[in-house]
């Protein structure tokens, strides 16, 4: 673990892999907005358009598809703990030079 700029990419490819070895798809992911989440919100929005298309919408309909139909953004009020302790961790281990 450890402070990164590739955390949008950690994050995306980790729910990728994790959708991989389990088989299936979750229909709705519910987060916060985080910058963290940009590219797993791309992912999952570009999935929920194949599977749209494989049930039979025309790609012309897929212009209609809200991002809200496969993905709600809501606060993190769940996470604040564990937020706090990132925090603090960060402010006392982190040496700049």
């Amino acid at each position: 673990m450890g402070i990164t700029n590739r955390a949008q990419v950690a994050v995306a490819s980790q729910y990728l892999e994790f959708l991989k070895e389990g088989d299936w798809c979750p229909k709705l992911i519910c987060s916060g907005r985080g910058q963290e989440v940009v590219l797993l919100t791309d992912a999952h929005l570009r999935l929920y358009y194949e599977h749209r298309l494989q049930a039979g919408l025309t790609p012309e309909a897929l212009n209609d598809i809200a991002l809200s139909e496969c993905f709600v953004f809501g606060p993190s009020t769940a996470n604040q703990r564990i937020e706090n302790l990132w925090l603090l961790l960060i402010n006392h281990q982190t040496v700049e030079y």
